[in-house]
């Protein structure tokens, strides 16, 4: 067995990325993910690299790169399905214990019986039968799953949806819980607030036609696009020759009309870099302050080689609101009172996510960093036990914190 795992681990995810570059179908690969063991999943993730460099056809490469990502995801499913709670674990060692203890029990109970006490053979089996039969907690697997099923019907009560029935026990463990702000602590739908003008040379009522052509070209992909495009979209909106849409990574989507006449909406430390934005940092964050989120609206030109944006020209702040939801603060002074941390891990500016997380009654909201200032694991490390709100948090990072808790 040992010798069929280790030949699966280093083969199949070989066999796995040369079937993709040969046009073989995603559901007879994610077949064979089922056979892999949990160790192949690292080499899945190197084989991801590898599978790039082989492939010079794009769409090629970015099919094996969905796969592979397909296959580790199922390859990490299955490994879990078998995965027992430290509950259900104890109990297996539990009885393991009892079943090595009975054997020399039974054995000096059988002596007792017969050598002791003077009964016969038959009297001394049934005896020590009945023993030992006394001693084995058949229950026990039967009070555990009553007991599990009966937390379960108490969640459906509460509107919650329960996938597995360890998940119960799981729950009871939690000490720290990670929770986004847009969605979570606030409502889902954003309003438009209105914008503050930055640059004197373009009036308000131009700023608002060059927002509004801007979000009529992108697409309604996230809540703040949304947000923007129910106040601001026109029909008559000018067509942009180019259109970048929203990245969690650059927090910027731009669109250009060609010429020199480009324009991005993001977030204002990320477009205009530390620097840039010192000298507007005082009036974003006054606006930030009642839990607003700030954009930034500037004027730019295509990067280096038709990529990102240089020059930016700040032309106005974008204001959206988030109200937080009704039951926030019932809901979070009973973490609390359970003895949970809570702590808010956001793509927001980390004023905003203050705010909002001040709003909400969650303790520590005060205690708040900016996770671009995070350059190492230990950074990471460091302010997870200091701060209980995150802002400006890349995806990457997210990992990272949950993995420094």
């Amino acid at each position: 067995d040992n010798e069929e795992a280790l030949r699966l681990t280093i083969l199949l995810p070989i066999r796995i990325a040369l079937s993709i570059l040969d046009g073989l179908s995603v559901s007879s690969l994610t077949r064979q993910a089922r056979l892999l063991p949990s160790s192949a999943r690292l080499r899945i993730r190197i084989l991801l690299t590898q599978v790039n460099a082989v492939s010079a056809d794009e769409k090629k490469a970015d099919k094996a790169n969905k796969t592979i990502r397909t296959i580790s995801c199922i390859a990490s499913l299955e490994s879990k399905k078998n995965h027992l709670p430290g509950m259900m674990r104890s109990l297996n060692r539990l009885l393991i214990a009892i079943g090595i203890l009975i054997v020399p029990i039974g054995g000096m109970l059988f002596y007792r019986q017969t050598s002791l006490l003077g009964l016969s053979l038959k009297e001394g089996v049934e005896t020590t039968a009945a023993a030992v039969i006394g001693m084995i907690p058949e229950g026990l697997y039967l009070m555990v799953s009553l007991a599990l099923a009966a937390s379960v019907l108490r969640l459906a009560a509460q509107n919650t949806l329960v996938q597995d029935l360890k998940c119960t026990e799981t729950l009871a463990r939690v000490d720290v819980l990670c929770v986004d702000k847009t969605g979570t602590i606030t409502q889902p739908e954003m309003a438009y607030c209105g914008m503050l003008p930055l640059a004197t040379q373009v009036t308000e009522a131009q700023l608002e036609k060059l927002l509004s052509d801007f979000v009529s070209n992108m697409e309604p992909d996230n809540e703040t696009m949304q947000a923007l495009q129910k106040s601001l979209r026109s029909d008559t909106a000018r067509k942009a020759l180019q259109v970048l849409g929203f990245s969690s990574e650059t927090k910027y989507s731009a669109v250009s009309y060609g010429g020199q006449e480009s324009y991005v909406l993001g977030a204002p430390e990320f477009i205009l870099g530390a620097e840039g934005y010192a000298p507007y940092r005082s009036v974003a964050e006054e606006a930030m302050a009642d839990g607003s989120r700030v954009l930034l609206f500037a004027a730019c030109q295509p990067g280096p080689n038709g990529r990102g944006i240089s020059s930016p020209l700040p032309l106005a702040f974008v204001l959206l609101r988030n109200p937080v939801r009704e039951n926030a603060k019932e809901t979070f002074a009973y973490f609390h009172a359970q003895g949970v941390t809570v702590k808010v891990i956001s793509g927001d500016n980390p004023v905003t996510v203050s705010a909002a997380a001040r709003e909400a009654g969650i303790e520590g909201a005060d205690r708040y960093v900016d996770a671009s200032t995070l350059e190492t694991y230990e950074d990471i490390e460091a302010a997870c036990e200091e701060y209980n709100v995150f802002g400006r948090v890349k995806p990457n990072q997210k990992k990272l914190l949950i993995q420094a808790l």
